[in-house]
């Protein structure tokens, strides 16, 4: 006889089009056995979206960069918790770099099994991964692979959160998947590996990233002091102009007062010539 959480498991291992008629079938089994509590939980569990389903594609596969991101972000809960502000702080910043990392992962790991990832039902596993970081809860369902519904970023509601979360049979999913991911003893050693390197990885990354925003910065300051050595120049050549306008001007000016004065010199020697000749 098949258990409510055997059932989830089976179920959300299947592509979702194929999940209402197995569901269906499961619930049918349960009620033939008598058993009516377990086929109404069993016909209750919801059919995943999408991106959803991506996400538990890849956290039963144990994809490295999405258990890592669910390490960080029960990390991250658990500096809040604590009122580590300063851990807390430092590991916000790592979150750019690795969803990012998930994402790229995630999409190279569909297409490695055949299933053309959706730019849509990626986008909304951007926003369950960050939704993470606001539900704690929502950490194990993702681990679990059960995930039905995408995570609301900014902390959901109580009635918000049970929908999300309405294939949780019950927490401690991601401590299994720490425990199947390392032999015994070696589980939080690796943990703790991968976590320093992911540390270094975001470090490194935010060095770049502060690097180009200098770069940027010191380019943007040359362009506004080209800019400015342009407009100078500009205004230097425009009253470079207006200065020999005005002296072009001026030697027509003495041009003319020269043909004035030359032609009255003209005329007063036409008169001279004129009143010395003989009566």
């Amino acid at each position: 006889m098949m258990s409510v959480d055997a059932a989830a498991d089976e179920l959300y291992g299947l592509e979702p089009s194929a999940f209402v008629a197995r569901r269906d079938d499961l619930a049918s089994q349960a009620r033939a056995e008598k058993r009516r509590d377990v086929a109404a939980a069993i016909k209750k569990l919801q059919r995943p979206v999408v991106s959803a389903w991506y996400l538990n594609l890849a956290a039963r596969d144990k994809l490295v960069s999405l258990v890592a991101y669910l390490r960080f972000a029960r990390d991250l809960h658990d500096a809040r918790a604590a009122h580590d502000s300063g851990r807390a702080l430092a590991l916000s910043r790592e979150r750019s770099a690795r969803e990012g990392r998930v994402l790229s992962d995630l999409a190279r790991f569909l297409l490695e099994r055949g299933v053309r990832p959706s730019p849509t039902a990626l986008e909304e596993v951007r926003g369950t991964l960050r939704g993470l970081l606001d539900d704690a809860a929502a950490v194990e369902v993702v681990a679990s692979g059960r995930l039905a519904r995408p995570v609301p970023q900014g902390g959901s509601g109580e009635q918000s959160l049970a929908e999300a979360l309405a294939a949780m049979v019950g927490p401690g999913a991601l401590t299994r998947l720490d425990a199947a991911d390392a032999a015994p003893g070696e589980a939080s050693k690796g943990a703790e590996a991968e976590a320093e390197a992911e540390r270094r990885r975001a470090a490194e990354e935010e060095r770049r990233a502060r690097e180009r925003a200098e770069a940027v910065a010191a380019a943007q300051r040359r362009v506004l002091a080209a800019r400015r050595e342009a407009s100078q120049a500009e205004q230097r050549l425009k009253d470079a102009l207006a200065r020999a306008d005005l002296a072009r001007r001026r030697v027509e000016e003495a041009r003319r007062a020269v043909d004035q004065a030359e032609s009255a010199a003209a005329r007063a020697a036409s008169g001279e010539e004129g009143g010395a000749a003989p009566g």
